[in-house]
């Protein structure tokens, strides 16, 4: 029997959690980190949870602050791409990379704190919100903003064998090595792939790894 994640898409919920961990923390933090925090075991969606964050900036509960650098680079590439779309013409692969990296930094460089009204909207709601959930969000933004705090870096390599390719990939910081992970893989294509998403998105397969060994979430029968 497969086990995951109850599923949270209620929007009030979502928008309390939010709440909860900006008020918990008490600081700036960029968009990037807050979604990977509230998406730590897969209950919320990446989509519901950037709606949920656009409508409480727009509401005045959390505060927006984005460098203005990002924002010029941000709206330069959007213009571009509704320019490749008024002329009908497809998006090369180049330009559609560049503009996602573009939108990753953005996130990276668009900072949000809960307002005063936001702490008053959380008081008022109480309860009204998982203790489970609360629970886990505290943990995995604990575990999230040490990870991010200890100087990590990733490294990967691909080892050529006789019958097939070995995929290695680890996560260390100044004293030690915070995961490491081997995968054999037939093709060199394939493991070209995977060393590329790895490089590109370990803190998610850190997240990923962590909650299947405490069994926040579990995938397996």
């Amino acid at each position: 029997m497969n086990h995951t994640p109850r599923k949270i898409t209620d929007e009030k919920k979502i928008k309390i959690l939010i709440l909860y961990l900006l008020d918990f923390l008490d600081r700036e933090i960029d968009k990037s980190t807050l979604g990977e925090i509230i998406q730590w075991d897969g209950s919320i969606n990446y989509f519901f949870f950037c709606d949920a964050l656009g409508k409480l900036a727009d509401t005045g509960l959390v505060s927006c602050r984005l460098e203005p650098q990002a924002k010029l680079e941000f709206e330069r590439e959007q213009a571009e791409k509704r320019l490749t779309e008024e002329l009908g013409e497809k998006e090369s692969v180049e330009d559609m990379t560049r503009r996602l990296a573009a939108e990753r930094r953005r996130e990276r460089d668009e900072m949000y704190k809960i307002t005063p009204l936001g702490r008053e909207v959380l008081q008022a709601a109480g309860n009204d919100v998982l203790e489970n959930a609360k629970d886990k969000l505290l943990r995995s933004s604990t575990r999230l903003l040490a990870f991010n705090s200890t100087g990590k870096h990733f490294v990967s390599d691909i080892e050529e064998l006789a019958d097939g390719f070995n995929l290695h990939c680890a996560i260390k910081d100044r004293r030690h090595v915070l995961m490491s992970l081997s995968v054999f893989l037939d093709r060199r294509d394939e493991a070209e792939f995977m060393k590329n998403q790895f490089l590109d998105r370990a803190e998610i397969v850190y997240r990923g790894a962590i909650a299947l060994l405490t069994g926040e979430v579990r995938y397996w029968s």
